[in-house]
């Protein structure tokens, strides 16, 4: 395997080249015919004058030709093989690949002869030795398939520049080529990818425009095929990409690629300014493919069929594109430069009125109209960024920059319901280009995008039915949203206790779902009307009405929950008038009665929520009770002992174990008696007003 790089320079001094030269020793070239020839192709030219020296040709005899890849400054030598004969007189040799433009040399051994007239070499057929090149069949489609480098082929009017200047060859002379998919590939080198890029960094030496990697292998006894060519060009020239001609301080790019191209079809350089494979062009020129080049195409082209044989790959085959004929499209604009599917797009151009393809991001179009010849109108289908494409009989043109935008999706929206001054927060994808937010066809009052995936709309008077959001890219629609106003309360009973019906005034009571006092539900509730609630209070709390329904919630400040009070115990459970009987329980704050037996007290004090102390009066037996706001507890057990009286005792004297009757009130509950500070020996209680006792030694008294 062998490679050969053939790159273009950048011309920055012109060469002239001495014409006439008058050698020593009388060696002289009169003429030589043909004037035109080309070169690599087997062409023979004819020198003649004297001096030459006896043949045959050797190291140290030899014809030198200018050399085309560098303006003749140096030369050229046919190979030995080259010469078909040399007399003193007259040379007959083969042109050899690589020879320019410019005057022919004759070395004797001794002496030079130059001669006075330039010989034109038309095209130049780059050779193996001095054997012809041949293309072959690499894709099995009959030729080669170039790959653009990602970055490369990422760039439209690079792109563009590039099939243009392809299209072109292919045209002239049919050579085979293709364009395949891009490549992430990004280097020269024997791997099967025909790589078209740009370099990095200082790759290419300096002053060099562009280069041509033809990489080649013998196929049989001298036969030479090309497996692959890699196109490299330079980055950081200051190119002009456009059809418009270049600036002048511009390398124009088209100029460049044909020239590439040229290497690709085997031709190599010429000396001939004009001439598209002229070695260097200047800044600010610009080079198109001529007839040599043709020529020169052609006649590589038709020896790809003559070459075939041997143990060589199948030989190209020639095909001219059915694009041929027709001109090149262009892309010079289109806009909206962001749309989403259903839009339709304006593209405008040039060459553009036998469109047959519309594509965006490489997704074709749902439909397209070409209005005229440098218009386009598009509507999109589900695309995707990137570039547009436009395929005409001429070819496909590209443009890049459009922004295909997806569209929306809602996925949800909270709360479902709302009213005038509400934020909905709507959630989705595509959603940072909305322009219009309505609910049941209402516009918003105004909206948030708070990022790609969430917007915020403000209710304005709204109406139930669809949430709609429209973007850049469409409109998407959301079912069941209730637009509702929230529930008010305006009114309240402001206090109450366990099981008291709390009455609630207020308005939108639709669709309630629970009531709380304090925080804590309330028993039961009825929804009288839109206007009235009327709920049972549970077990409450001190503090905020709460109604809560499927719209809203709706709160109330000042209700005072009166907790049911109880009775743990008091003291002392046996009790006379004016004693005083401590209360201990629990709910006693704002208590408003406090009875013994059933009977109302009139002197108690709430020492705390927990204690209440009473002086009681006359009262019967039986429980205690507290009333609060909150209820009446209730505990058994008091027991009242009355005042004793002593009415009367007889007998008025007695002796030691004598019984005395004592007649009085209140005898029940008597545990002592005594005469004298004597206790009685024993006593017997026989009625509330009577007590029998047996009287001791001396005499005592009665308590």
């Amino acid at each position: 395997m062998k490679k050969s790089n053939i790159s273009l320079s950048v011309l920055t001094v012109l060469l002239f080249m001495c014409t006439l030269f008058t050698a020593a020793y009388g060696q002289v070239i009169t003429n030589f015919s043909p004037n035109e020839t080309s070169a690599g192709t087997g062409s023979q030219i004819t020198i003649n004058g004297s001096g030459f020296g006896p043949g045959p040709a050797s190291t140290n005899k030899y014809v030198e030709f200018a050399n085309s890849d560098n303006g003749g400054l140096t030369g050229v030598r046919s190979a030995l093989l080259e010469y078909v004969s040399w007399t003193d007189n007259k040379i007959v040799v083969i042109v050899p690949s690589g020879a320019g433009t410019g005057a022919i040399k004759v070395y004797n051994g001794t002496s030079t002869g130059v001669s006075s007239s330039s010989l034109t070499i038309s095209y130049n057929i780059i050779n193996a030795s001095t054997y012809q090149l041949k293309h072959i069949d690499t894709n099995t489609q009959g030729g080669y398939t170039w790959q653009l480098e990602l970055g490369f082929n990422g760039q439209s009017n690079v792109k563009n520049s590039f099939l243009k200047s392809l299209s072109a060859w292919t045209c002239f002379t049919g050579i085979n080529w293709k364009v395949g998919a891009p490549t992430p590939a990004n280097q020269t080198g024997r791997d099967g990818i025909n790589i078209v890029r740009f370099d990095t960094g200082t790759e290419l030496p300096a002053g060099v425009l562009g280069v041509a990697y033809t990489y080649y292998a013998s196929c049989g006894s001298n036969k030479w095929q090309i497996t692959e060519t890699d196109l490299v060009f330079d980055k950081e020239r200051n190119w002009n990409f456009e059809d418009a001609l270049p600036g002048p301080s511009e390398m124009d790019f088209q100029s460049v690629v044909q020239h590439e191209l040229g290497h690709a079809h085997n031709l190599g350089h010429v000396i001939d300014s004009d001439d598209l494979m002229h070695y260097a062009i200047s800044p600010g020129a610009r080079n198109t493919i001529g007839q040599n080049n043709r020529d020169g195409g052609a006649f590589q082209v038709a020896f790809n069929v003559q070459a075939a044989g041997g143990t060589c790959s199948g030989a190209m085959t020639a095909a001219i594109p059915t694009t041929c004929g027709s001109p090149y499209p262009k892309i010079t604009g289109f806009s909206p430069a962001q749309a989403g599917t259903g839009t339709t797009v304006r593209i405008n151009g040039e060459n553009l009125s036998t469109a047959s393809a519309v594509t965006f991001g490489g997704t074709p179009a749902a439909s397209f109209v070409v209005v005229s010849a440098n218009q386009v109108d598009a509507v999109l289908a589900a695309g995707a960024s990137g570039e547009i494409a436009i395929s005409t009989a001429g070819g496909t043109a590209f443009l890049n920059g459009f922004v295909y935008l997806p569209p929306p999706v809602i996925n949800s929206f909270l709360p479902k319901f709302g009213f005038t001054g509400d934020t909905i927060t709507i959630s989705g994808t595509n959603l940072n280009t909305s322009s219009l937010i309505s609910f049941g066809d209402v516009p918003a009052a105004s909206f948030i995008v708070v990022n790609d995936q969430t917007v915020k709309a403000v209710l304005a008077a709204g109406a139930s039915g669809k949430v709609s959001l429209r973007t850049t890219a469409g409109t998407v629609e959301a079912d069941g949203f209730t637009f509702a106003p929230k529930p008010s309360i305006s009114s309240i009973t402001p206090s109450g206790k366990l099981g008291d019906i709390i009455v609630i005034n207020g308005s939108n009571f639709k669709q309630i779902q629970s009531v709380k006092f304090g925080g804590i539900a309330a028993a039961s509730f009825t929804v009288d009307s839109d206007q009235k609630i009327s709920a049972v209070l549970g077990f409450g709390s001190t503090g905020v009405v709460t109604v809560t329904s499927t719209y809203g919630i709706a709160i109330k400040e000042g209700f005072v929950y009166f907790p049911a009070p109880t009775i743990t115990a008091f003291n002392p459970q046996l009790a006379a008038e004016g004693a005083t009987v401590t209360i201990t329980g629990t709910n006693f704050t704002g208590a408003t009665e406090v009875s013994f037996g059933g009977k109302v007290q009139s002197s108690f004090v709430v020492n705390s929520a927990t204690e209440i102390s009473v002086i009681i009066s006359n009262v019967p037996n039986g429980s205690v009770s507290v009333t609060t706001p909150g209820g009446t507890a209730v505990k058994e057990g008091f027991t009242f002992i009355s005042t004793l009286r002593i009415d009367s005792f007889s007998p008025k004297i007695a002796a030691t174990d004598q019984q005395v009757v004592v007649n009085g009130y209140n005898f029940v509950k008597v545990i002592e008696l005594s005469f004298g500070g004597t206790p009685a020996k024993s006593f017997t209680v026989n009625s509330e007003s009577e007590k029998l006792f047996t009287f001791q030694k001396r005499v005592g008294y009665y308590r």
